[in-house]
């Protein structure tokens, strides 16, 4: 730190140093600073008076309220000042202080404004549930804990901005105390608050001393007794629960498999900490080396951590087990339950039962669904090559138009053809691998077909509610990621249908959703739609024109 001069405190740049707009610009910002007090203080004071706005939306806008004041309040004075009276020099502390509750207001309101939204969808999304989510005690946690995290994120920011060295300038590039501003100052290195180049004379630590938690020699033997105690019922309390429950097949459920887990984890986190300090009481041993310190801390952290995320599995496992009893052991299943694989044969194939056993039905219905799977089939494939064909469908719209078409064509590829042969030849065995690839493809398709609707409405909404940009906000790239989007999703997505209804009605739901909706799509979106029409005519008659010359 030789040559190094400690700064006392920093010069403020500004907005602008011309003299000619000092004074209005002095007068804007007082307007400014005059209009939040006021507005700001007034919503407070209204919110607090009249008792119709004692609710949690306006608990949180008065929170809200007084947030911004203070942000306010933090900078705007001395800009006012800056302006008036010249006074650019701002103090060490009061830079920091004023960076400090900069950091923290402004995170403090972003998250009030996240409690506020959730306030917002619980009101709208849970309307007859509002008052019970919303309680008192909720409004209460939802405004205090962005107080809490907002002021320990700033103290986090101004203790390793602070403590870095200013030797550079003292001129700050900005008319407040900003974060980057006042770190571009620093010649310290900013990753590690002790450069490389400042290490000379200085001694590894190579262990530590722990205090413990008293040095009064009356009371080492019975602590030494009472801790001994303790870790010995933490032993034989928590190796006796994963003994018994390995012992007894009727503890072999879900509940007992976390808590013998836990046990496990409680054991060895007391096994991280005890016996050193059970060794510190009676022989005085309080010397405890750097790599040690180090393991028992990873291991303290690591142990806790795995403690109460075992706590958050036994809650959903009890939540399954009270609100979902039905269910329960459908929901906590077991890829490979112990003791419970014996004699088990594994599934080579499934077969699957059909809409209907009855004989006099399998031909009409074999017709029927062949009909429908041809009409999917010509519909889709000829939108796709039409929208190819034409030049003036080369537009998002019919973009996404081809792909739904594309998708439709594969979705009901995926489902009818076995559908068809179990009515004609009464297959209806399916290899467990055929099974599995006929599921990921039905969601995979089921998935990108709702996601490339949701595309093709978004293009919509750019056409007609902003026409001016529809060309600049529907780019080549953007109908790209529009539709390479939902495949990808698509492909990664897994959903887990209800089972809340009968087999019968999914089936005909099945029906519905996997041939007759593919079969709709192309009439519904080409029905009305006069470019289509135009396109096919124009196809037709440059068929029926070739056709001729050829002859």
């Amino acid at each position: 730190m030789e040559n190094t001069t400690k700064v006392t405190h920093f010069i403020l740049l500004g907005l602008t140093n011309t003299t000619d707009l000092q004074i209005p610009l002095f007068v804007l910002f007082t307007l400014i600073y005059l209009i939040t007090l006021t507005g700001n203080l007034g919503m407070m004071v209204l919110i607090m008076l009249d008792s119709r706005l004692h609710t949690p939306l306006y608990f949180f806008l008065s929170n809200l309220s007084f947030v911004d004041l203070c942000y306010s309040t933090t900078i705007t004075p001395k800009v006012i000042a800056g302006f008036l009276i010249q006074d650019k020099v701002i103090s060490y502390n009061a830079c920091a202080a004023q960076l400090f509750f900069f950091v923290a207001l402004a995170t403090v309101e972003n998250l009030l404004l996240a409690s506020m939204a959730y306030d917002r969808y619980a009101a709208v999304c849970k309307p007859l549930h509002y008052t019970t989510i919303m309680t008192t005690s909720m409004c209460a946690r939802l405004a205090v804990g962005p107080y809490i995290y907002g002021f320990l994120t700033a103290s986090i920011y101004i203790c390793n901005t602070f403590n870095l060295s200013f030797c550079k300038s003292n001129v700050v590039h900005q008319f407040f105390c900003d974060f980057p501003a006042v770190m571009a100052l620093s010649c310290s290195d900013k990753h590690i608050n002790n450069p490389v180049g400042h290490m000379e004379n200085t001694t590894k630590v190579t262990h530590f001393i722990l205090v413990g938690l008293t040095n009064s020699a009356d009371l080492q033997i019975p602590l030494f007794v009472l801790f001994t105690l303790i870790y010995l019922i933490t032993l034989t309390g928590n190796l006796g629960m994963m003994v018994l429950i390995m012992l007894d097949s009727r503890l072999h459920t879900p509940m007992y498999f976390f808590l013998s887990n836990l046990s496990f984890v409680d054991l060895c986190y007391s096994t991280t900490i005890t016996p050193k300090v059970i060794a510190g009481f009676l022989i005085q041993d309080k010397v405890i080396s750097y790599n040690a310190c180090a393991a028992q801390l990873f291991f303290f952290v690591a142990l806790a951590t795995v403690e109460n995320l075992l706590l958050a599995s036994m809650a959903y496992d009890r939540y399954a087990a009270v609100c979902k009893p039905l269910h329960y052991t459908t929901t906590m299943t077991t890829n490979n339950p112990v003791g419970h694989m014996e004699n088990t044969t594994k599934v080579t194939h499934f077969i699957l039962v059909g809409l209907t056993n009855t004989a006099d039905l399998q031909i009409p219905l074999f017709v029927l669904f062949t009909l429908i799977y041809l009409i999917t089939l010509t519909g889709n494939l000829g939108m796709m090559v039409l929208i190819m064909l034409d030049s003036r469908l080369h537009t998002p719209m019919y973009f996404f138009l081809s792909n739904l078409s594309f998708v439709d064509l594969c979705y009901s590829t995926t489902i009818t053809p076995k559908v068809i042969a179990g009515f004609l030849i009464q297959d209806k065995v399916i290899s467990y691998n055929a099974c599995a690839a006929q599921i990921f493809f039905f969601i995979a398709l089921a998935t990108m077909e709702i996601f490339l609707l949701a595309s093709m409405a978004y293009d919509r909404y750019a056409a007609v509610c902003k026409p001016l940009h529809y060309t600049t906000t529907m780019t080549t790239s953007m109908c790209a990621r529009l539709v390479i989007g939902p495949y990808i999703y698509g492909f990664l997505m897994y959903f887990q249908p209800s089972s809340n209804h009968s087999m019968d009605t999914d089936k005909i739901a099945s029906v519905f959703y996997t041939m007759v909706i593919p079969m709709l799509n192309p009439v519904v979106y080409s029905l009305r739609n006069k470019e289509v029409k135009n396109a096919f005519k124009k196809v037709v008659e440059k068929t029926r024109l070739s056709g001729g010359l050829s002859f």
